[in-house]
């Protein structure tokens, strides 16, 4: 059975993440420190917290470096909402941290970065649909996203991310004539600023393709 290492950011909120990992055949291991990361073969780093609070408890356990060598390894790796934000250069939620900078680029709040039509409001909350811009047409997971290109996916986030190279971009969110990065793609990494484990069944066939 795939074993799913999903990171503990000391918040003890995993349950969503869990059930849905389990309810398509996979394995969920709760992982504290670096060593569990050795028995799983994906890992997610789930949404929950804030940036600092996050950082600062992956330091303390040893997640940080454990994450940047699985990455650089090879390991795919999943982010979702805050997991994603991680993956980047810096961020300032509760004050100015430096991330895994695992790709080049900020996490920042929305209300300050994005020239919103009036209406909107922060946090972003709801089901939205993600425009999709998938370029490797042959792959499984390049299918799945097609598959699913029209459906809409449950966002929950006050912070987006900007990264300095626009072609790992693969999905954005329109949101009041906005444009908010809405998922990532690099080799092994995979980001989503959507929370797939509360998308039902359509989040769970995003979370089958990275399980592939």
């Amino acid at each position: 059975m795939i074993k799913v290492g999903v990171i503990d950011y000391g918040a003890g909120n995993q349950k969503n993440i869990f059930r849905a990992i389990k309810s398509i055949g996979c394995e969920p291991i709760l992982a504290k420190k670096t060593v569990d990361l050795k028995r799983t073969d994906f890992i997610i780093l789930p949404g929950m917290g804030s940036f600092s609070h996050a950082v600062m408890h992956l330091k303390k356990s040893g997640l940080f470096e454990g994450i940047i060598d699985a990455a650089n390894d090879g390991k795919k790796i999943l982010g979702i909402c805050l997991g994603l934000q991680l993956f980047f250069e810096n961020g300032d939620e509760g004050g100015a941290n430096v991330g895994l900078g695992l790709l080049k680029g900020q996490t920042v709040p929305l209300a300050d970065y994005c020239d919103f039509e009036n209406g909107y409001k922060i946090p972003i909350m709801g089901w939205y649909n993600v425009q999709w811009k998938i370029t490797d047409n042959g792959s499984e997971f390049s299918k799945t996203i097609n598959s699913i290109s029209r459906e809409s996916m449950y966002f929950a986030h006050s912070y987006g991310v900007v990264p300095n190279d626009k072609y790992i971009e693969i999905g954005v969110l329109n949101y009041f004539n906005s444009p908010i990065v809405g998922a990532i793609k690099k080799k092994n990494i995979l980001g989503a600023q959507f929370h797939p484990e509360k998308s039902g069944i359509v989040g769970l066939k995003f979370l089958k393709a990275f399980l592939s």
